[in-house]
């Protein structure tokens, strides 16, 4: 892993004035989609938890997510789908 820093993380009222716009469009949202992967997003380094408060480090955050999310992609189902695309 990478050095990183404090400064490296941001709060998400930080990320919102930072970039103009929220992780998503509601905390329910980040709730939702970050709490399943929350352990994998902090083992690699995205993601940082401090009592309640979230930071979120400013590069690595949305290619982890997507990583992790995609490497989990159809594990809900089982991930079975059968050999013409349709699932059984």
């Amino acid at each position: 892993m990478e050095n990183t820093k404090p400064c490296d993380y941001l709060s998400l009222k930080a990320w919102f004035v930072e970039y103009g716009k929220p992780v998503f469009n509601s905390d329910k949202l980040l709730h939702y989609h970050t709490k399943p992967i929350q352990r994998e997003l902090i083992e690699a380094g995205a993601m940082a938890k401090v009592g309640v408060n979230i930071f979120l480090h400013k590069t690595r955050f949305w290619p982890e997510y997507q990583r992790i999310v995609s490497a989990n992609c159809g594990q809900a189902d089982g991930g079975r789908i059968k050999s013409g695309g349709s699932q059984e």
